[in-house]
């Protein structure tokens, strides 16, 4: 009876191995197919322009997505000017009063060089 339990429990274990199998990759593959999980199936919705604190605007690209009967909105901007390097920036929405107007969303542009990241207000 011994014999038999550690027989079933060794033929359960062995089959979890085959969900550990893509451990084996290389971290440059894993990364890329994150990348493309994160940035596929989202449907562009138009241009937005933020404010921040500063008083300047900055322009992006509004995403839309359903993930499991909830939406999810990112922005998407150019990162680097010189390089054309774009980054990706999740949308956080509210309810914000900022400078005295109303808002109903915010993102992060992250930081650049000596400068600290910024938020921008938009409407949706």
């Amino acid at each position: 009876m011994k014999k038999l339990l550690l027989i079933a429990a060794v033929c359960l274990l062995s089959l979890n191995a085959p969900a550990d199998c893509d451990l084996l990759a290389p971290s440059s593959v894993r990364n890329k197919s994150l990348e493309v999980q994160q940035s596929s199936d989202w449907e562009y919705v138009g241009n937005i322009v933020g404010i921040s604190n500063g008083g300047a605007t900055y322009n992006g690209k509004l995403y839309y997505r359903v993930i499991g009967q909830r939406e999810f909105f990112q922005v998407r901007y150019i990162y680097d000017i010189l390089t054309g390097k774009e980054k990706t920036s999740s949308v956080t929405l509210g309810n914000f009063v900022f400078r005295g107007k109303q808002y109903n969303a915010k993102f992060e542009r992250e930081a650049i060089g000596w400068t600290t990241s910024e938020t921008y207000y938009f409407n949706l």
